[in-house]
């Protein structure tokens, strides 16, 4: 799986780099283990709310800042990513359609046109919204 790098990932591993400390150390500094912690910076993993408090806390952040890294921990959330490897370019056209519907808060008709097309292919229970 390719890693995608998150604002929030690069933002504490700049934090960390800055303080000079490792990952290894900081890792145990939050009580997580090194691979947890590399998954969050390089996107793998995403940061629980109390390990976002308390990243701050052994960062030594001021108000400011923590209210920075808190915001980007929230937008990596709030993203979801569809890998269109190996799909051709109707696939990216259709996602991109998709993508565009929803930023204009088509929600309802998107749901509706998804539950519609699960009842053609014979799946009870539709799309389980």
């Amino acid at each position: 799986m390719p890693k995608t790098l998150t604002q929030f990932g690069v933002e504490v591993r700049k934090k960390r780099v800055e303080r000079q400390e490792t990952l290894g150390d900081m890792a145990v500094a939050l009580k997580v283990s090194p691979s947890f912690l590399s998954g969050i910076e390089v996107g793998r993993k995403r940061a629980p709310a109390d390990l976002v408090e308390r990243i701050i806390e052994h960062l030594e952040l001021d108000m400011i800042e923590a209210q920075r890294l808190r915001r980007l921990a929230e937008e990596t959330g709030s993203e979801i990513r569809i890998s269109l490897a190996g799909k051709g370019n109707d696939a990216r056209e259709v996602a991109a359609m998709f993508a565009r519907r929803f930023s204009e808060g088509d929600i309802d008709e998107l749901k509706d046109a998804l539950t519609e097309i699960e009842q053609k292919r014979g799946r009870a229970g539709g799309t389980g919204f």
